[in-house]
């Protein structure tokens, strides 16, 4: 078996072998103006790329051989492009037969064996980032995040998320709940682009996608589903602010004099901000009226995501960018 504390994947070698074939545009100095191919004495174009194996291979189309000297570059770009998309298609055969193949040894290991992180990115200081170990009898997948963080799917994926480098993404001065973040070029693309664990892993559910649970990293198939925009940080999953006088999500405090109430408020499912007051002297303690209020609010928010829910069931399901 492999050395899983060391040993790089082969698929993960892409992104580090490769800095050529990420380049999109020729440098300023270029005489062609065309990524990796050049013009030489003699009438010729020379067009360069890397093969799966990391070394250097070129080919010269001679002016002499075509109609024109645009007739010629077009050829050798087009060459070269032919040749580096199949450099791609062998890497990333090689890199699915691999993690296939650490798959089958996991999935015939013993409980003990399994529990052994395998894998990882190797990082300047030695450690190694996103090593990985199969759970659950074999359905699910546990990934090594940043900031001591770990996150969940299925192991049908793991070929497909190994490759790029996974990092824990949270939102600065909020209490929203961290997602998994990568960069990448999506199908249809052409610049890379950050991009979510749970969008990546299930393009066919309809945006907006949310988890049932409220938890980022937990990517399970059955976590994830088609949601509304918001919701999950107004109603479902959200937490009260850390400046926050009662704790509770939507419940405020007000004073005035020897006037005190607390606030419930709440958006309905227009979007529209709703609240009822509860005056503390209504009530025989302060902590009554605030379970009052937040008892109130609770029942309010479930109804209006019963109401999102059901319009968002009737929604027609947004074409992707290839289907358009």
């Amino acid at each position: 078996m492999a050395n899983r504390g060391s040993s790089l994947d082969v698929g993960l070698k892409r992104q580090r072998v490769y800095p050529i074939i990420r380049q999109t545009k020729a440098q300023k100095n270029s005489t062609t103006g065309v990524l990796g191919v050049c013009f030489r004495v003699r009438g010729r174009y020379v067009a360069r790329w890397r093969d799966a194996d990391k070394k250097q291979r070129s080919k010269c189309f001679h002016v002499r051989d075509y109609t024109s000297a645009e007739e010629a570059l077009e050829a050798a770009a087009s060459h070269r492009s032919r040749m580096i998309q199949d450099a791609t298609k062998t890497l990333e055969q090689r890199a699915a037969d691999y993690l296939q193949k650490q798959i089958r040894q996991a999935r015939e290991e013993n409980e003990e064996e399994r529990k052994k992180w395998r894998g990882g990115h190797p990082r300047k200081d030695g450690s190694l980032m996103n090593q990985w170990r199969i759970i659950e009898d074999g359905v699910n997948v546990e990934m090594r995040l940043n900031d001591g963080k770990t996150a969940i799917f299925p192991i049908e994926f793991l070929a497909k998320v190994l490759p790029l480098r996974w990092y824990l993404h949270t939102y600065a001065h909020t209490t929203w709940t961290p997602y998994v973040r990568s960069c990448t070029t999506l199908p249809g693309e052409k610049k890379q682009k950050q991009v979510l664990l749970h969008k990546f892993l299930y393009p066919e559910i309809p945006e907006p996608r949310d988890h049932k649970d409220g938890n980022g990293l937990n990517n399970r198939r059955d976590n994830i589903r088609r949601g509304d925009g918001g919701l999950n940080g107004r109603y479902r999953n959200g937490k009260a602010q850390s400046n926050s006088k009662t704790g509770v999500l939507g419940v405020s405090f007000r004073i005035r004099g020897n006037w005190s109430a607390y606030i419930a408020a709440w958006n309905d499912a227009n979007g529209k901000v709703q609240s009822k007051t509860f005056s503390v002297n209504r009530f025989p303690s302060r902590n009554a009226a605030l379970e009052v209020a937040k008892e109130y609010r609770n029942r309010k928010a479930q109804e209006v995501i019963d109401e999102i829910e059901a319009r968002v069931a009737n929604l027609p399901r947004k074409r992707t960018r290839q289907e358009l």
